[in-house]
């Protein structure tokens, strides 16, 4: 009897010890752009975030870099809705609707690129490294990853 009070007491403490969990100290802060309607912080790359924002009554969507202290918009010349999802240094991708579907873009810091995968309704660029683009894109088919250099 003894022994099976034992096991009894041994179980409930491990029971109670797994299913505590330890929070440590973090810091939240707002990723706002400034008179937007909504916000999305999408991509990361040191003290550079970028994301999506909505502005106006249409909800138009944007894209934007922060570095800290400066939001930017970074939306492709032409488009009718840009969304920057990665970094990666100075190197920034996403995509951009022009009426004719979805496409990839990539921005050094100077001028947009815009490219498609070759046969494909929407290609959409969601991360960078080291001048290697990912993401999904959709055909006929469905959707597919690919990765782009």
């Amino acid at each position: 009897m003894r022994k099976t009070f034992l096991i009894s007491i041994v179980s409930s403490c491990l029971t109670l010890f797994m299913g505590v969990s330890v929070q440590g100290s973090y810091t939240y802060t707002t990723i706002d752009v400034p008179g937007a309607n909504n916000t999305w912080a999408w991509g990361i790359d040191g003290s550079n975030i970028v994301g999506e924002y909505t502005s106006g009554g249409a909800n138009i969507s944007h894209g934007f870099s922060y570095n800290g202290s400066t939001y930017t918009t970074r939306d492709v010349p032409g488009a009718i809705a840009s969304y920057a999802h990665g970094i990666d240094g100075g190197n920034i991708v996403g995509e951009y609707a022009d009426g004719g579907g979805s496409h990839g873009f990539s921005y050094n810091g100077s001028a947009y690129t815009t490219f498609d995968v070759p046969g494909t309704n929407s290609t959409y660029a969601w991360d960078i490294d080291g001048g290697n683009i990912v993401g999904p894109y959709y055909d006929a088919i469905g959707y597919h990853g690919f990765s782009y250099n």
